[in-house]
């Protein structure tokens, strides 16, 4: 799908730019995951940090 791969090179894209932040970079959803948060969502930012989330 196409607009999957754009989202994952989106999320790929921020999180290489945050690792560049001298203070360093925590992806997390805000203060927290809403309850009505669709549980998808919930697997697709773990799964970004997964892939692309890791420092050297």
């Amino acid at each position: 799908m196409i607009g999957t791969f754009r989202r994952d090179e989106m999320a790929k894209d921020c999180i290489e730019r945050g690792k560049q932040a001298p203070r360093g970079f925590i992806l997390s959803p805000a203060d927290e995951i809403s309850p009505d948060a669709p549980p998808y969502n919930v697997f697709m930012m773990r799964k970004a940090i997964n892939d692309f989330g890791w420092y050297s």
